[in-house]
């Protein structure tokens, strides 16, 4: 890839265009190389088809660690990558990510002018900033969808690989079995709010948040630290530690 093909890739990108692998694969050498041998996440790799083979012999190609490698694969139903889209809002100064349904801060404030309840960021530094949404958020999934469906075929190509370790996640649980697996406190709830007039102040309401899985099955979402910890026992498993 030239450089002018790499700065109008970088230039033009979007949330429906990956960049090309050539210019990701030239950002990762670059970046790794500075971290000294430490073991390292490549969060979103591969997103091509024809990253799944630069993933798996990318230890060599940088010539990096003799690190084992291995595929972190996680499943989280459309519905719910739909709804975080939606509802996220980001903090304009510190630029902190929350989400007005599924991840409120410490205070919620109601804007009279429009009726509207806003989330504020905890953010000492901030002083109290509004937390805004990002442009084109109301769409959902609909900008990525494209991005999803590729998504799918790469997994389905990954499960088929042999002699590559593999470490399964999933987000959400069948509603119906939930309470055999998991305590409520790692479930995701859902928030609204309410102003009280005579308090004056606005009063959260939460209650467990369900979802359809893509198969329509009604299920809970699960909280970052149970995933995380499922996540910690598998890599145990596999790295033999």
């Amino acid at each position: 890839m030239s450089f002018d093909d790499a700065v109008s890739a970088l230039l033009g990108r979007s949330t429906e265009k990956l960049l090309p692998t050539e210019f990701v694969l030239a950002l990762l050498k670059l970046k790794i190389k500075e971290l000294g041998g430490k073991s390292v996440f490549l969060d979103g790799l591969p997103r091509e088809s024809d990253q799944i083979s630069y993933s798996l012999y990318f230890r060599e190609l940088a010539g990096y660690t003799d690190a084992a490698d291995l595929f972190v694969l996680i499943d989280i139903p459309e519905s719910v990558i739909d709804e975080r889209i939606k509802y996220r809002v980001i903090c304009p100064l510190c630029n902190t990510s929350r989400n007005k349904k599924l991840l409120i801060t410490s205070k919620i404030e109601s804007d009279s002018a429009d009726n509207e309840f806003y989330l504020v960021c905890d953010n000492p530094t901030c002083r109290g900033a509004r937390m805004e949404p990002k442009e084109g958020d109301n769409l959902g999934i609909n900008p990525i969808k494209g991005r999803l469906l590729k998504d799918e075929e790469i997994i389905k190509t990954v499960f088929s690989l042999h002699g590559i370790p593999k470490i399964l996640l999933r987000n959400h649980v069948p509603a119906a079995q939930a309470k055999k697996y998991f305590d409520d406190y790692e479930l995701t709830p859902e928030y609204s709010f309410e102003w009280e007039k005579e308090e004056k102040k606005v009063k959260v309401i939460e209650k467990p948040w369900t979802i359809k899985d893509d198969n329509g099955v009604e299920c809970f979402s699960l909280l970052a630290p149970p995933v995380m910890v499922a996540m910690v026992k598998q890599m145990a498993e596999v790295l033999k530690i």
